[in-house]
């Protein structure tokens, strides 16, 4: 039984952590959003978010923001991944550059371990 639960536990450390699947919809529909209204005629898109944040140029600087944000981010998760799970560092940095602080939080957690 202890090689049961040891082989678990090792499984589960070595595999990389995922956030619920709510989170991939709304960081994925979420930033997808912002961006196309930002940057595409999107006839739907763009006048609620232009409902919300009531300027085109305020609307592109946050698009903008929120891809420099991203990047950064995963750059960080991929660096602090390479020290602590090197196996995953490529899969920890392509997901938090999807998912943002979401992946990060955890990434940061498996650090602490």
């Amino acid at each position: 039984m202890a090689n049961t639960n040891s082989f678990y536990q090792e499984r589960k450390r070595k595999s990389l952590d995922e956030p619920t699947i709510y989170a991939w919809f709304f960081s994925v529909i979420g930033v997808s959003a912002v961006i196309g209204a930002a940057f595409f005629p999107v006839p739907i898109l763009r006048p609620a978010c232009l409902f919300i944040i009531r300027s085109l140029w305020a609307l592109r600087v946050l698009a903008i923001l929120i891809i420099a944000g991203h990047v950064g981010q995963s750059i960080y998760a991929w660096r602090l991944a390479k020290r602590v799970d090197p196996a995953n560092a490529r899969w920890w940095a392509f997901q938090t550059f999807v998912l943002g602080f979401l992946s990060s939080k955890l990434l940061l957690k498996k650090a602490k371990q």
